[in-house]
């Protein structure tokens, strides 16, 4: 409908006028007047509204920090001009990747009449964090011990796998060592690779000497590969304590090596005794059977003439100078050695033949046969020499008749018969050595009547 004062020409269709009476909203007229083609766009003289103002947000870019750390209020301490509350994105308590990571704040003010909400962002750096590695070191072992997982035995913070230098198996020289173990992280985005190191003290290994106490030996035996038979099993040197070709004194002894190995860094030298036994040596006894011995001849150094390998004193018996029945007699010797000590006292017997003169004359003339069989004596000289000896046989068989005289006729006969003995000596119709014989066989017959002539 038309309005007094205004034109009336203006035209509206529905959807085409609008009144407001304050600006903000706003009807379509055709809604209220129907019937009208009128369009009027009238305006209100409303109040003037102020802005809103945005509140200054101070915060800045915070201290780079470790992943793993929770976002606090170390990192989320954004100031604001006005009153209000913060909310953070990502909120409080968050862990963050590593990298660089935004937060947001956002901030809205007490007085939400005049002053608007307000947003602001910072970046923060999260780096990545360094795994623990607990590793203490590790006892003390001897060289030649491999390196197991008795030693390599760290442990980490988070899941990974480790690296050790030197590897599991490895035998270390002995000295005050350093082992490494490098830590990869499962995690590797958030976690960095780390190592540690440790000491270990690797000592000298001390060398496994086999020595047995050797088997007994008798004194004078000098030392010898046969006692001094230790091995070890690694190369060096032995140093015996006594020395290869000691003669020992009886009794226990102790035998000492000392074992310097020629890889002296890593084995100790060791020493090692072993106890020998030393019995007493038999002295050697050298003692002939002597020759016939003419009844009533007394023992003396002829027939008593052992000799030993060592001083010391014999005792006989039959003791010197005693007297012999015919017949094969036994004399025995018993020796004390000076050093008692090493030497055990030794007996030896020998057996001797006590003959009559007769028989003493018997074996002579068999004798003088023999050569003359041999070819040292001429048929000649042979029937000279035993008729000499069976005219002394016929003086000894009268004997008992005429004792003294019988006695003093057969020492002269004997006599004759020696002076002939050199004579073919001296000639060279016998040979010496045999004549001699001879001659030593007569003077024993001459001394045992002469002794019982006296």
């Amino acid at each position: 409908m038309p309005i007094s004062g205004y034109s009336s020409q203006a035209k509206a269709n529905a959807s085409e006028s609008f009144v407001s009476s304050d600006g903000s909203s706003w009807t379509d007229i055709t809604t209220q007047y129907p019937n009208t083609d009128v369009c009027i766009k009238a305006f209100t003289n409303p109040q003037a509204t102020t802005p809103k103002q945005a509140p200054a947000i101070t915060w800045n870019n915070p201290t780079a920090m470790t992943y793993g750390t929770k976002l606090s209020d170390t990192q989320l301490d954004a100031t604001a001009s006005v009153a209000g509350k913060f909310v953070y994105t990502p909120a409080a308590g968050t862990v963050l990747s590593v990298g660089t990571q935004t937060l947001t704040a956002t901030f809205t003010p007490t007085d939400s009449t005049n002053y608007s909400t307000v947003s602001k962002s910072v970046s923060i750096t999260v780096n990545k964090a360094t795994p623990t590695i607990t590793w203490n070191n590790p006892m003390a072992i001897t060289y030649g011990t491999k390196l197991s997982r008795t030693q390599l035995d760290a442990t980490a913070s988070v899941s990974g796998t480790f690296i050790y230098t030197p590897a599991a198996g490895t035998v270390l020289s002995a000295d005050t060592q350093t082992l490494t173990v490098t830590f990869t992280p499962t995690d590797s985005t958030n976690y960095s690779t780390v190592s540690k190191s440790v000491s270990i003290t690797i000592n000298k290994a001390t060398s496994r000497l086999t020595w047995n106490n050797p088997t007994a030996i008798t004194y004078g035996t000098k030392l010898s590969n046969v006692q001094l038979n230790i091995y070890t099993s690694v190369p060096g040197t032995f140093i015996y304590t006594p020395a290869l070709g000691t003669v020992l004194g009886k009794g226990t002894q102790t035998v000492t090596t000392t074992f310097t190995p020629t890889d002296s860094t890593n084995y100790s030298t060791v020493s090692k005794s072993v106890s020998i036994t030393v019995n007493k040596a038999t002295p050697t006894i050298t003692w002939n059977n002597p020759a016939d011995t003419i009844s009533g001849t007394p023992l003396s150094n002829v027939q008593l003439n052992p000799y030993a390998s060592v001083p010391g004193t014999f005792i006989y018996t039959p003791a010197a100078g005693t007297v012999l029945s015919a017949g094969t007699q036994t004399l025995t010797a018993t020796f004390t050695p000076t050093d008692s000590t090493n030497y055990s006292t030794v007996s030896k017997s020998v057996t001797t033949n006590v003959v009559t003169p007769m028989q003493k004359i018997d074996q002579m003339i068999t004798f003088v046969q023999g050569i003359t069989t041999s070819g040292d004596l001429d048929e000649g000289s042979y029937y000279e020499l035993t008729s000499i000896l069976k005219a002394a046989e016929k003086s000894l068989d009268r004997i008992e008749s005429d004792p003294m005289g019988n006695k003093l006729a057969v020492t002269v006969e004997l006599n004759a018969f020696i002076d002939q003995v050199n004579e073919y000596i001296n000639s060279g119709i016998l040979p010496s050595t045999k004549g001699h014989i001879l001659i030593d066989s007569a003077n024993d017959i001459i001394n045992v009547l002469s002794n019982q002539v006296r």
